[in-house]
């Protein structure tokens, strides 16, 4: 019924000698920008390109027939790029962007998409159209400009309800429609700073805002001074303490609130300092430790993930957390095998094997170590 009376009405306009006026036009737009590469979604009414596009959905009933996006999608292409436009580079003293600064489309594509509730709760078939943008490399890219006029002579009323997220950074909604048909975006200084690797700006601000980074600096040390005189031991142990660390901050975010992280790791690692100092005090042989540093290191890992900014932790979470575990795992397993070789030469031959630092050097060490856990461990507790 109502494809009937939009085909009426369309028709009573032709004859009338003005276009076509579809009154719900509305479209969905989501622009995500990550570093100087930028990705426009939008999905918009079959109806409101039938309007525009020759040959489109030629009943205008809002209905595309099988094969009939696919055939048009050169055309489709065609028309968003030049109606829905963005502009890039930093902010002219006027406040505006220069045109000139356009981006080309890097590529385009165009589907089906699902069916879904237009502005009046009636279903409506829709496109999905996206197009992805490079941006130059000279200029630093602060700004991004965007000039939205999709279906302006067919349906004047038309709103175009946007999204934009800068390097993970919500930069909330703005509709487009022929009052406000353009826009400029501009990001923070914090926005900009996430071009940069994830990995290094994580390890830039645990430096300065965890505690834990340093803790497990000593402990890592800890773990070689007191490791069997051999190249196996020492990797054996702190390719465990890598993989667990960063296990321990990418799966940080999945333990609950209530068990409060940051305080639990601030104890439990200055006790393991203090624990491995002792131990390595009391004991002349040389050891590989398993246990200890899978515990603590995915301890601290945890504990790291808590006190960092959500921002940071969740996006290395995403990125370099991946990468630390593949290479503590990759250093593990390279180790051991060298591991399995030294233990069996070790039993054949029925006697201790020393440690890899002179027992003055490891006093060196594990004294102060012994020093700052018991004093970080007593700091926390009162």
């Amino acid at each position: 019924m109502n494809g009937l009376l939009l085909a009426v009405l369309g028709a009573a306009n032709a004859l009338a000698g003005t276009p076509p006026v579809h009154p719900n036009s509305y479209s969905l737009s989501e622009i995500q920008i990550r570093g100087r590469s930028v990705r426009v979604e939008l999905r918009v009414q079959v109806l409101s390109l039938g309007e525009v596009i020759e040959g489109f959905d030629r009943d205008l009933d809002g209905h595309a027939e099988d094969g009939e996006i696919a055939a048009h999608e050169a055309a489709i292409l065609d028309y968003v790029q030049v109606h829905y436009r963005l502009m890039a580079g930093p902010i002219a003293d006027s406040g505006a962007l220069d045109p000139s600064e356009r981006l080309a489309i890097r590529s385009g594509a165009v589907s089906e998409g699902p069916l879904a509730l237009d502005p009046m709760n009636e279903v409506s078939e829709w496109v999905d159209v996206v197009l992805e943008y490079d941006v130059a490399e000279a200029g630093e890219f602060e700004a991004l400009g965007v000039a939205v006029d999709l279906f302006a002579e067919t349906s004047p009323g038309h709103n175009d309800s946007a999204a934009v997220t800068w390097n993970g950074v919500e930069l909330g909604p703005w509709m487009f429609n022929a009052v406000a048909s353009g826009h400029v975006f501009t990001a923070t200084a914090a926005i900009l700073e996430r071009n940069a690797p994830a990995f290094g700006r994580f390890l830039r601000r645990a430096l300065a805002e965890s505690p834990e980074l340093w803790r497990l600096a000593l402990l890592a040390a800890l773990l070689v001074i007191g490791s069997r005189r051999s190249a196996s031991s020492p990797l054996f142990s702190c390719g465990l303490l890598a993989a667990a660390t960063a296990g321990g901050v990418a799966m940080g975010h999945l333990v609950p609130a209530r068990f409060e992280l940051t305080g639990f790791a601030g104890l439990t690692m200055p006790l393991a300092l203090a624990y491995l100092a002792l131990d390595d005090l009391i004991h002349r042989e040389g050891r590989t430790r398993l246990l200890e540093p899978l515990v603590f290191g995915a301890v601290a890992g945890i504990g790291i993930s808590a006190q960092l900014a959500p921002d940071v932790a969740t996006e290395l979470q995403q990125q370099g957390a991946r990468a630390g575990t593949a290479a503590g795992v990759g250093l593990t397993v390279m180790a051991a095998s060298l591991l399995v070789l030294g233990a069996a030469r070790a039993l054949s031959r029925g006697t201790e094997q020393t440690a890899c630092a002179p027992r003055a050097m490891r006093a060196l060490v594990s004294a102060p170590a012994l020093v700052v856990g018991a004093w970080g461990f007593l700091e926390g507790a009162l």
